[in-house]
């Protein structure tokens, strides 16, 4: 199980049929739903992804553009040890 705050991916369809592959964060854990309330940074758009279809991303597929997306997040949202923990992160892509 995935906690708060982790990265994943997960694939989407919308009503006309076409597919999408997000790569989210997990903002909470629903259990009474079996699923993740995630954030897509890329769309700035929320979704509840069931526990089945979440993959978890390695640290090798969070690009730096998903790095600088949680970063500004982590701004709009005034939590400073998360965005010291996103900045960190991308120091050592470089």
């Amino acid at each position: 199980m995935l906690s708060i705050g982790d990265m994943l991916s997960f694939k989407y369809q919308d009503a006309r049929g076409k597919s999408f592959e997000y790569v989210a964060y997990v903002e909470r854990i629903v259990e009474e739903k079996s699923s993740y309330n995630v954030y897509v940074p890329s769309i700035n758009k929320y979704f509840f992804v069931p526990f089945s279809i979440a993959q978890p991303l390695t640290d090798s597929a969070i690009t730096t553009e998903d790095l600088y997306a949680l970063a500004h997040l982590a701004v709009d949202t005034d939590d400073r040890l998360w965005f010291d923990e996103i900045m960190d992160r991308i120091a050592k892509t470089q």
